[in-house]
């Protein structure tokens, strides 16, 4: 369940691409550049940012380029807009109890100068401005905050916000709202790619909504084979560090074959072949998984034609192996059952 939201702000929460424009474009000039337009700018930025001025005026400072930049940028920032949801967003997070924390590379000064002027103090728990490098920042940043990695995500609206997260581990939603093209944020594979923020609320509700709900979850999970036999197997926090299988929830109107091979491409990348339905379990309040829940467990297997694995922020750890090698790890309990009701025989189960 999300519990700790981690936004970036601008391009993500602020519609300042226009003014960062013209406030780039006041550095280029005072060095004799040409001016860039904005789909050029938005294919060619990045973070951190001086690797993009070092690219553009190689050997000049930050400390230039910060002059040049933030005498154009300061007289512009009072009018710069929230993006359209981006105020639902933060109070929806706040009415439900989720933690808001802004975590940007815009100056802290100015970020906190813009958090009160568009009011919005109330609606978050922390401002983290000036962060250079978010992808060694954020870690450190969940650790101050004792936040869960598998229950937090990221809005971030560039690749480099995507990356972070990987790097820390958390789920990264990717917005289409600024800096950086739809293109280009899918090929850096978030974990969900929204084209605005209206979209990361129905989100937050929807995986509210399920966590709370006191009835039986229905799940998909299953064996994934490789054409050699071979089976992989992640290991995960959720499941006391043991070896699992990849699978989640199926979603309102997804059939579970659908369900399955979308929960394995989110969770390893992988496509999968022939999907077909095995067995269903039941897991009641098991002592394995890290809260109280109560699954309907269907699973199922399919047909992998490479081991090239991407793990997303569910998983710590995967491995491919054979049936036999899979049932000497330490598995859990219906991992276990899936493995023995396809691989082994009646008798050998009989005998255990």
């Amino acid at each position: 369940m999300i519990d700790t939201l981690l936004v970036d702000w601008s391009g993500t929460l602020a519609d300042d691409l226009g003014a960062t424009l013209t406030a780039t474009n006041a550095v280029f000039a005072a060095y004799g550049e040409p001016p860039l337009d904005r789909p050029t700018f938005q294919r060619e930025f990045e973070l951190p940012f001086m690797r993009f001025y070092g690219r553009f005026l190689p050997g000049r400072s930050r400390e230039e380029v910060d002059a040049c930049f933030f005498a154009a940028y300061e007289p512009l920032r009072h009018q710069v807009p929230l993006l359209p949801a981006a105020r639902a967003l933060l109070s929806f997070a706040h009415d439900t109890g989720i933690r808001v924390h802004l975590f940007s590379t815009m100056r802290p000064d100015l970020l906190e100068a813009e958090v009160e002027r568009l009011e919005l103090a109330e609606l978050v728990d922390g401002v983290h401005g000036g962060v250079g490098d978010k992808r060694q920042a954020m870690a450190p940043l969940l650790a101050e905050l004792d936040a869960r990695p598998d229950a937090t995500v990221f809005v971030g609206d560039m690749v480099h916000d995507v990356e972070a997260a990987r790097a820390a581990g958390v789920r990264a939603a990717a917005v289409a709202t600024g800096y950086t093209g739809r293109a280009a944020l899918a090929d850096a594979h978030p974990d969900y790619l929204f084209d605005d923020l209206g979209e990361v609320v129905a989100l937050l509700a929807r995986d509210g909504g399920v966590e709370r709900l006191a009835m039986p979850i229905a799940t998909v999970g299953g064996l994934i084979v490789h054409d050699d036999g071979e089976l992989l197997l992640i290991r995960t926090a959720k499941w006391s560090g043991k070896w699992g299988t990849p699978g989640g929830k199926i979603d309102y109107g997804e059939t579970m074959e659908q369900a399955f091979l979308r929960e394995v491409a989110e969770e390893t990348g992988l496509v999968l072949t022939d999907p077909e339905i095995l067995l269903v379990q039941e897991a009641v309040f098991s002592p394995e998984f890290h809260t109280k829940k109560h699954f309907l467990l269907v699973n199922l297997r399919g047909s992998a034609h490479t081991k090239a694995v991407r793990l997303n922020y569910e998983a710590q750890d995967y491995a491919w192996v054979t049936p036999e090698a899979a049932l000497a790890m330490e598995l859990n309990e219906p991992t276990r059952v899936l493995i023995e009701a396809v691989f082994v025989g009646d008798e050998n189960r009989a005998e255990r």
